[in-house]
């Protein structure tokens, strides 16, 4: 009872967001039986536990109380995130708690032989067991996290409830298991083919080249640099997945010229993942204008799909079960089921998903457990500081098994330990472990940092063809520092523009420090320095990116823009599962230009005023309360990322009729 308690309690308190959210999930997606069947579970897991313990169900008022907690804190924490669902959570609970009480399982015959009953539920579960290794995705699904969760709690508690029926069988079969899994491989390899080589700067941006013909002689007759934009997307989840998918295609619904310009993606984690959906459901389209008008609101299906449940069934059922076996772990891992899953989610577009050389490359980013590098699935190649390594995805596999590739190579970037298993990559030279990759580049922008300084380093490149007027076997590179000025393409000169587009949540949350140390505290303290070595990156390549004679934080000149979210605000879950209504949320904040207001300067320039506006109190000598200034902040938050896209926007619009120039 008490392991069932605090993990419930444990779980309401360290991330209330994600357990909302699923109630809010299985609502809007009418998943009625999933969560009346968690909550009746749930009702009844104490009582089973009851009767193999105490030989009886039926107890006091107090005792039914204590034994109904867990599933009413769950119901109650369901009702003040969707109030609907106390039509299904409380009868669920009453049903449980009826079926303990008077059913023929609390009769004594039952109650006699225990042991009867544990083997009985014993079978149960290798029949679910099964299910889950015939359908792995499908089954979990159908389920929903409700009843995974509920399952998953009893498979535990039976567990412990067997050690203490039978210590000394318990113990012997402890020892067993111990010498067995000395020697036990408990680590998937990533199956992503054999490395390659893969191409250096030079030759990644020469093969780029070739294939924009028509952009390359858009901007010399505009007498503007060559725009070459890399992205990244940070870790975090859902919520990072579905920031980097639905701004990108946000960004390119504004303006469908912009995917021509992209060099490279650089995905951590959940940014890894959107990329990978951007990259298979995205379609080509023609050269048009930017268009200042409100972008699709309509929520993609593989956003919103359960990625959860197949994830959490393989973590809290079929794992421990394999855990248990004295022989080798033969069953998938959580890492291999989220990348099946998404390729489940992902239907037929799956089938469109590639790296070709002429495409913006796919960059994933994993960190070495052993070494705490950075191990980078890139098929470019490009030197770092030292603490960086890249691992090509070779291009010339069959579609399927690229496709394959990319998926498990994104999902590897997503590795976070005990939630999804570690992996192992086996490059034909050594075998490293690697983890999420947002323990040692949760934004991306070291490895961001190494490629743009590895193509600031190319001098020229092949061509071989027509230049203009003149016959230029090769080219000579020029990194243009201003865009709004003219560009020199005389002679055999190809003047580029770097731009970075960073995908990030706000860093300005609220963070209230507690009064009193807490247990918690080192385990917290890790994730805050990961999280704050991550913005503190970000912070030094937009330094670097920034024009230092431009006195203004974004400016098309300054090469940086960055598209937030306010995270906190929108109360985003980490899970792999975002409800229909927080998708519609987050897309009002996603790329909304049309809330920069824009004036026009004396000199004629255009600029947009982005201050963080201050809310009026509510009367004189009063402050704004906590709720007013988290709006205030989400409000300045929007405001700021349309502005900062619509600066993005200056590099497309050639007629210059939705851009800015900076904001103020």
């Amino acid at each position: 009872m008490l392991f069932l308690c605090t993990v419930v309690i444990l779980l309401c308190l360290i991330h209330p967001a994600q357990l909302t959210d699923s109630f809010v999930a299985m609502i809007d997606q009418k998943q009625y039986a999933g969560i009346a069947g968690g909550f009746f579970i749930l009702a009844l897991i104490p009582f089973v536990i009851v009767l193999v313990r105490l030989d009886d169900t039926r107890l006091s008022i107090c005792d039914t109380v204590v034994c109904l907690l867990p599933a009413v804190v769950l119901a109650a924490l369901g009702v003040l995130s969707v109030p609907r669902s106390a039509f299904l959570s409380v009868p669920a609970i009453l049903a449980g708690w009826a079926m303990a009480r008077w059913s023929p399982l609390s009769s004594p015959g039952i109650v006699a032989r225990k042991g009867t009953v544990l083997v009985l539920l014993g079978l149960f579960y290798g029949v679910l067991v099964l299910y889950l290794a015939l359908d792995p995705v499908g089954f979990p699904i159908a389920l929903g996290p409700l009843v995974i969760f509920s399952l998953g709690l009893l498979l535990f508690t039976l567990i412990i409830t067997a050690i203490l029926q039978h210590p000394k069988s318990a113990l012997y079969f402890l020892l067993v298991w111990l010498a067995v899994a000395a020697f036990d491989k408990q680590f998937a390899t990533i199956p992503v083919g054999k490395g390659q080589r893969g191409r250096n700067t030079q030759e990644a941006l020469n093969t780029w080249l070739a294939a924009r013909n028509d952009a390359i002689d858009r901007y010399r007759k505009a007498m503007r640099p060559l725009p070459l934009i890399i992205m990244s997307a940070e870790g975090g989840g859902i919520y990072a997945a579905a920031h980097s998918f639905l701004g990108y295609r946000a960004l390119t619904h504004y303006c469908p010229q912009l995917k021509t310009h992209v060099f490279a993606t650089i995905g951590v984690s959940g940014g890894a993942l959107g990329f990978v959906m951007e990259r298979a459901l995205s379609r080509p389209v023609a050269y048009t204008q930017c268009r200042d008008e409100v972008a699709p609101n309509n929520v993609p299906d593989t956003i919103i799909a359960d990625l959860l449940s197949p994830v959490l069934a393989n973590l809290l059922l079929r794992q421990p079960i394999a855990w248990l076996m004295p022989f080798w772990n033969t069953l998938p891992d959580g890492g291999s089921t989220l990348a099946e899953t998404l390729s489940h989610a992902l239907g037929p577009a799956r089938d469109t998903l590639s790296n070709k050389p002429e495409d913006a490359a796919l960059l994933f980013v994993t960190t070495d457990a052993r070494a705490g590098s950075r191990v980078v699935f890139s098929p470019i190649r490009f030197q770092g500081s030292g603490d960086v390594q890249t691992f090509s995805i070779a291009e010339k596999q069959s579609d399927a098994a690229i496709q394959d590739t990319i998926i498990h190579a994104a999902v590897t970037s997503a590795r976070f330990p005990f939630l999804t298993q570690s992996a192992v990559l086996n490059d034909g030279v050594a075998s490293r472990v690697l983890v999420d990759g947002g323990y040692a580049d949760n934004t991306g922008a070291l490895t961001a940092s190494n490629l743009i300084s590895a193509l600031r380093n190319t001098q020229s490149v092949s061509w071989g063809k027509a230049w203009g007027k003149d016959n230029c076997p090769t080219l000579e590179i020029i990194f243009a520092a201003k865009f709004m000025s003219e560009a020199n393409w005389s002679g055999c000169r190809l003047p580029l523009f770097l731009a970075h587009v960073a995908f990030a949540a706000d860093p300005t949350v609220d963070v209230k420090p507690a009064a009193d140390p807490t247990i918690a505290d080192p385990f917290l303290a890790l994730l805050g320095a990961r999280v704050g070595e991550a913005r503190r990156a970000l912070t030094g390549l937009e330094e670097r990116q920034r024009n230092p004679a431009l006195d203004v934080t974004v400016h098309v000149d300054n090469g940086f823009y960055a598209h937030r979210i306010a995270q906190a605000e929108l109360a985003l879950p980490l899970g792999w599962r975002l409800s229909p209504s927080r998708t519609e949320a987050l897309l009002n904040d996603i790329a909304p230009i049309h809330l920069c207001e824009v004036d026009t300067q004396k000199d004629g320039t255009r600029w947009a005023a982005a201050e963080h506006t201050r809310i009026a109190s509510p009367q004189p000598g009063t402050t704004a309360s906590p709720e007013q200034e988290r709006k205030v902040r989400q409000e300045a938050i929007r405001r700021r990322t349309g502005c900062s896209m619509r600066v993005l926007m200056h590099l497309f619009d050639a007629e210059y009729r939705v851009s800015i120039v900076g904001i103020n």
